[in-house]
């Protein structure tokens, strides 16, 4: 899921835009004060207030490419030569986009003449390609979360997401119930027969022991065998699956089901608690389901997990801004619904090494300690207002 859900982002065109703006503009300041006709005076402001204008440039520009390949990182584009083969379009250069960038001013002019086009293309090289090599790196961190699988909405599914946790050893239900909550999840509830097929197919089929992993089906009460099963998820049992002649309560106390394929693709059983039959413990998987929308986006929470949509620094399946009570509009750094310029100055004012105030906390949007142009990419991405 690479979409997060929260508006279009800036166009090519717009970053490029922002690059060129950037570049002129640092040079103009000291221009425009040339332009005045009081020399010594713009001599003098520029000494006491400002840097070099050489070097007052170059940072603008830093700050401006830092920005744009973050931005293209975050978009999915790696290709960041001057011409994409991908997409048939022109990348921005240090040139511009219609020849040499204009400059105002005999001032800034007069501390450029030594500078060349080889080194603002080095430059740039340089950055974008730090920015992307640390972009990849962190998308492939998001990812490594396991083997979760949805059920996409367009191929028919409810757009939850499920996963086969392999436990090693022997479970008992109630351990297995546990383990799919400490992952933010519940054990699986396939409640359609549209979706028991699915996850036989995905998740069981390929690597079936016969003897399969634990659903969130279990007996409350009710006669024996057919009464008082319930979901643990809550929703209705009106679907049930189970296999040739279950439920049967055959060995007592038989109130806990899982899949047992030994008798049919996507059946059910019904089993003792602890996943004994007469002495001998079976049972050894667990199915794990997350449909949890604590922003109400219209997209599952953990799928935004995975794809560093929505932090989980303590990698308990629930995203940090669901525990905290925080926007979970990634990018709305000032809470407000939108993300736009403000949060983007207050990216700029606490850039560097995250501090103890709270929105350089919240600044720091891949939660690695460091406010940089990862973040602005990711801001940049997500600019416009929030989804839901």
């Amino acid at each position: 899921m690479g979409s997060t859900g929260q508006g279009a982002a800036l166009t090519h065109g717009q970053i490029a835009m922002a690059l060129r703006l950037a570049w002129q503009d640092s040079g103009a300041v000291h221009a425009g004060e040339a332009a005045s006709g009081d020399a010594e005076r713009a001599e003098g402001a520029a000494a006491s207030a400002r840097p070099e204008p050489r070097l007052a440039r170059a940072g603008a520009c830093v700050t401006a490419a830092v920005v744009m390949s973050g931005a293209l990182v975050a978009s999915g584009i790696t290709d960041f030569g001057v011409n994409s083969a991908a997409n048939g379009t022109r990348m921005p250069s240090a040139e511009g986009a219609g020849g040499s960038i204009p400059r105002t001013g005999t001032a800034a002019d007069a501390h450029q003449g030594t500078e060349t086009r080889q080194e603002r293309t080095t430059m740039f090289d340089k950055l974008t390609g730090v920015a992307a090599a640390t972009a990849v790196g962190l998308s492939a961190a998001a990812n490594g979360q396991g083997v979760a699988v949805q059920w996409r909405v367009q191929d028919g599914g409810n757009g939850h997401w499920y996963q086969r946790i392999e436990a090693g050893t022997f479970v008992t239900w109630n351990e297995a119930r546990s383990g799919a909550e400490s992952r933010g999840g519940y054990l699986t509830c396939p409640t359609t027969a549209s979706e028991n097929e699915w996850i036989w197919s995905t998740l069981i089929q390929p690597a079936s022991s016969g003897w399969d992993g634990w659903i969130g089906l279990h007996q409350l009460e009710g006669p024996e065998p057919f009464g008082g099963w319930k979901w643990v998820s809550g929703e209705p049992t009106t679907f049930t699956s189970w296999c040739g002649n279950q439920p049967d309560d055959s060995n007592g106390l038989e109130d806990y089901g899982h899949y047992m394929t030994i008798h049919g693709p996507g059946c059910w059983n019904d089993i003792r608690q602890d996943g004994s039959y007469s002495g001998v413990h079976y049972i050894r998987d667990f199915f794990v389901e997350w449909s949890a929308d604590c922003n109400g986006d219209g997209i599952v929470d953990y799928g935004q997990i995975l794809d560093g949509a929505l932090p989980d620094s303590n990698t308990n399946g629930v995203p940090d801004c669901c525990e905290s009570g925080g926007s979970c509009c990634l990018g709305d750094i000032l809470a407000d619904r939108v993300i736009n310029g403000a949060d983007l100055g207050a990216v700029l004012f606490y850039w560097g090494p995250v501090t103890t105030a709270p929105t350089s906390r919240a600044c720091d949007l891949n939660d690695d300690n460091v406010v940089n142009g990862v973040d602005l990419g990711i801001l940049l991405a997500a600019w416009g207002p929030c989804a839901g």
